[in-house]
């Protein structure tokens, strides 16, 4: 996450709507990645808060011109939100768009085409924030997963409860469990599906996380009875990526956004040299290793838990490295055109 400044220079954080030294209202444009100050006249303002900003409070992004007063770039690819009838929902909602807005901009920054399924109706993407009658009697479904289908992306709501993940994490023994995380998970899913046509990737995916033909169900299944495989930490970056291939796929994009994002602050925080976000992968890789164990010493000293749970061998390096390349493909489809075809 880049540093952001308003007008008058002073520093902003990436949720902020107002600037506490000039008290100007601020919102995040997409379009250029930047902060924008928002005039109390619309009529002579560029920008305006996104309409979930000024009706619920949800949402800090700005539309501009023509698009003023509607719903900002990322709020058009919401299809269903939780019912705002129940005031918690509300907060739920907002804690699922604060992860998606960092989702979004750093498939932004990368490069990364985002199309909602309005506009792209076979392959866009869409949002589907729903709840089940763990946290709403009157819900239709008993149970809600989270995941991936078709270009939509399921969040159970739940999620946003931090007492509700932190079961979850512990039924599933998981070390690390976070809402963002559940997002660039499925992202991952998503941007498999958009370009699962893509002869070229697909030969690099099956000689990498195996073939994507075994059986999902089954391989759930076995996982969820008798956990991850032996020894996983030799071939996967997470317990859960052993089940399938389809799953080591998406945890490894996942953790490829988690720690292109965790350098990019760190370089802005003066953790490392903002020169190394331009150098090979590897260089990466080292330099966030350093990182993340001088956050893990400093997190042992105020007597909490590791702040990094994941160890980088050589073959999910490689496997990041695939991640890598899979962006550079996205960079050069157009999606409009059609998705899953590799353009020379």
């Amino acid at each position: 996450m880049i540093g952001f400044k308003c007008q008058c220079g002073q520093p902003l954080y990436f949720e902020s709507t107002r600037c506490d030294a000039c008290g100007s209202s601020v919102g995040f444009d997409p379009s250029s990645l930047t902060f924008k100050t928002i005039k109390n006249d619309q009529a002579v303002s560029d920008y305006q808060l996104c309409s979930n900003g000024t009706n619920h409070g949800v949402c800090n992004w700005v539309t501009k011109g023509k698009e003023i007063g509607s719903l900002c770039f990322a709020c058009k690819f919401n299809r269903f939100i939780p019912n705002l009838s129940n005031p918690r929902n509300l907060w739920r909602w907002g804690e699922l768009e604060k992860a998606k807005k960092r989702l979004f901009f750093t498939l932004l920054s990368q490069g990364v085409p985002l199309i909602d399924g309005w506009q792209l109706k076979k392959n866009g993407l869409l949002f589907d924030f729903l709840e089940d009658q763990r946290s709403n009697d009157y819900a239709l479904e008993p149970f809600v997963s989270t995941g991936h289908a078709n270009g939509v992306i399921t969040i159970n709501i739940l999620e946003a409860e931090p007492v509700a993940r932190a079961a979850e994490k512990a039924a599933h023994q998981e070390k690390h469990r976070s809402l963002l995380g559940h997002l660039r998970h499925e992202s991952g899913h998503y941007f498999w599906y958009l370009m699962r046509d893509n002869q070229y990737l697909k030969n690099q995916f099956e000689r990498l996380f195996g073939s994507p033909d075994i059986d999902y169900d089954l391989a759930l299944e076995s996982y969820y009875e008798n956990g991850a495989q032996t020894a996983w930490w030799e071939r996967y970056i997470t317990p859960y990526a052993s089940s399938h291939p389809f799953e080591d796929w998406a945890e490894t994009w996942s953790h490829y956004l988690h720690l292109i994002d965790g350098l990019e602050t760190a370089a802005q925080l003066g953790f490392t040299e903002e020169e190394g976000l331009s150098q090979p992968l590897g260089h990466k890789l080292k330099a966030w290793e350093e990182i993340s164990s001088r956050l893990d010493e400093l997190n042992r000293s105020l007597g909490v838990t590791d702040h990094y749970h994941f160890s980088v061998n050589e073959l999910v390096a490689e496997k990041l490295g695939f991640v890598k390349t899979f962006i550079q493909e996205l960079q050069t489809t157009d999606l409009m055109r059609g998705a899953g075809q590799r353009l020379s």
